[in-house]
């Protein structure tokens, strides 16, 4: 059984982008937002801990928002063809 690494305390941005397939750009986004807020040294971003669970949080919440709408797009479709079929049978 493979052993999860243990949890370090300080990640720069290029690790979590690597760990998490994700641009330093789309780090940089949440941080934009007020997601996430990593420390300072200079002009380089150290996230913590807490920041790496966030991250998690936030791409996980972001994957589920995409479901959902490709679900919802995928219902309207449906709703649509129905709606076709039953008025073309009924002419």
């Amino acid at each position: 059984m493979k052993e999860k690494p243990l949890m370090r305390s300080e990640y720069s941005i290029s690790e979590l982008a690597r760990e998490f397939g994700i641009t330093p750009r789309a780090i940089r986004f949440y941080e934009e937002k007020g997601l996430l807020t990593p420390q300072r040294n200079g002009t380089s971003r150290i996230f913590n801990a807490a920041d790496r669970v966030r991250l998690v949080l936030i791409l996980r919440v972001s994957a589920l928002v995409f479901l959902w709408k490709k679900a919802a797009t995928l219902l309207i479709c449906i709703n649509q063809k129905l709606l076709t079929l039953i008025s073309w049978k009924t002419c």
